[in-house]
């Protein structure tokens, strides 16, 4: 039912052309059937040249993750902060069009990272800024029939979202473009139930993200798996379903991610032990 994905970042960043000219042989090889693309930096890599290289292995474009470094935030932000992160996403978008992806999803309001005190007024007017700064990203990917999935990170990443019912009030009123990307790995650390979070979330998911709840690989941990595609096959999502974990060998993005330890025997065996969990549960 569902297609299995894989983030490159499982073993490399930055994600670029020489990254992906290397790891997407090896992923089709693995037996996945798409790919999520992050783009850390605009030019990362080539659209055009990666939807031709999925395509010869036989593999699709999941989605683009969208990266909000320090500097990248469209609430609680400098006028030309705002007007940069705006920037940032429309490429995301083109990207996302041109390489055939169906959604851009990541942590589109604030840099990961940044934490601060809202009393409700002050969160009521954060979110009333999100929308208005995010409307004509969204308005860009209606266009370009491409979604936006915002996703809710956990209470030492952000202060903004970090369940799926801050989410749902975050985006109430943006056009149907933008909607929700599921991370179990947020959820399991926020939500008092993720599963019933998961039913919550289902008319607004656009994308889904999937590790162990300790970053590495699925059933390697004590999630519920068959329990989360039970409630999941209850929604209308039918997009696919990628794992999303880190290398430790880039100092940048494991100490953003906080992966201070091996999580697997080796990364291959992260992924390929993941996806095996994955098809035997979703089958």
């Amino acid at each position: 039912m569902y297609a299995i994905g894989v983030n490159p970042w499982v073993w490399a960043s930055p994600v670029d052309d020489e990254a992906l000219a290397r790891l997407i042989p090896r992923i089709a090889s693995f037996g996945f059937d798409a790919v999520e693309l992050p783009i850390e930096q605009p030019g990362d890599w080539d659209p055009v040249r990666t939807r031709d290289l999925l395509a010869a292995h036989g593999l699709v474009a999941a989605g683009v993750c969208a990266v909000t470094p320090p500097g990248r935030d469209l609430v609680d932000a400098a006028p030309a902060v705002v007007e940069s992160t705006v920037g940032y996403l429309m490429g995301c978008v083109a990207s996302a069009a041109s390489v055939g992806a169906p959604c851009v999803g990541g942590p589109v309001y604030a840099a990961v990272g940044r934490t601060w005190r809202m009393s409700a007024a002050a969160r009521a007017a954060c979110y009333a800024d999100f929308r208005r700064a995010l409307a004509p990203v969204a308005d860009r990917a209606g266009e370009c029939g491409v979604s936006i999935g915002v996703e809710a990170l956990n209470r030492y990443e952000t202060s903004v979202v970090n369940t799926v019912e801050q989410t749902i009030e975050l985006i109430d009123g943006l056009p149907p473009s933008v909607g929700i990307m599921i991370d179990t790995y947020h959820m399991n650390i926020e939500e008092a139930d993720p599963y019933a979070a998961l039913a919550l979330a289902g008319p607004h998911i656009k994308h889904v993200q999937v590790s162990g709840t300790d970053r590495g690989a699925p059933g390697a941990d004590h999630f519920d798996w068959p329990r989360f595609f039970t409630v999941l096959r209850g929604t209308d999502y039918r997009g696919a379903v990628c794992i999303e974990s880190f290398t430790a060998d880039n100092a940048t993005i494991a100490t953003a991610a906080s992966i201070w330890r091996s999580l697997a025997p080796s990364q291959d065996r992260l992924a390929v032990d993941g996806l095996h969990h994955l098809r035997k549960v979703v089958a």
